[in-house]
């Protein structure tokens, strides 16, 4: 079965260096981690002195919705490609 097509807002959100944060502290890293998912402000980690940057992009498109919450298409495709050339200091 076609899953349907539609326009939606699409926001991709990535941890940036994860891998590199794990690796050098992973029970740290993944205790800041679920700390984020449980207050999304970050008032709960603010004292801390290793900081957490996030990638994000946000799109406006097309996407064809699956069975679930599984969305496809060119939308979810720039949204991806916008967080992964994201930087601290610049946009794109």
């Amino acid at each position: 079965m076609a899953g349907s097509r539609k326009l939606a807002a699409i926001l991709i959100a990535d941890i940036a260096g994860y891998s590199r944060l794990a690796r050098s502290d992973e029970d740290r890293t993944l205790a800041r981690v679920r700390a984020l998912q449980a207050d999304p402000i970050g008032t709960a980690i603010m004292a801390d002195a290793r900081r957490i940057d996030f990638r994000m992009g946000i799109h406006l498109g097309d996407v064809i919705e699956e069975s679930g919450d599984d969305l496809m298409g060119d939308g979810v495709n720039v949204a991806a490609r916008l967080a992964a050339c994201r930087t601290r200091a610049t946009g794109c």
